[in-house]
């Protein structure tokens, strides 16, 4: 192997070690907006479960702005959700050119 090769080598393996941390990034950002689409939902929930202990469904303004906020807030977790999932395609996609590249990057890789 040249020291061309190797350098080439070298960079694509930084390449990927970047590109696979920020895969990490958005993995987690992914789990926050589905954790803040779960808990929105799952407080609604709760809410009417629990309609006979408070008495916020007496005041429909009332209702209507606890669920508005809560479904802006499930909303806001989906769309954090999609946009993640499509940068992780994303990455992957081009994670994957790295490998077909050089096959001694993609057998490192998992």
């Amino acid at each position: 192997m040249s020291v061309r090769d190797a350098k080439e080598e070298a960079l694509l393996l930084a390449e990927s070690q970047l590109l696979l941390a920020e895969k990490r990034t958005y993995y987690a950002l992914l789990r926050t907006g589905l954790a803040v689409f779960t808990a929105a939902i799952a407080f609604a929930a709760f809410l009417v479960a629990a309609k006979d202990f408070h008495p916020i469904f007496e005041q429909a303004w009332l209702t209507i702005f606890i669920f508005s906020v809560l479904g802006l807030f499930a909303l806001a977790g989906f769309i954090v959700f999609l946009k993640a999932k499509q940068k992780i395609n994303n990455l992957t996609a081009l994670i994957e050119k790295i490998e077909k590249k050089n096959k001694r990057i993609a057998e490192l890789i998992l």
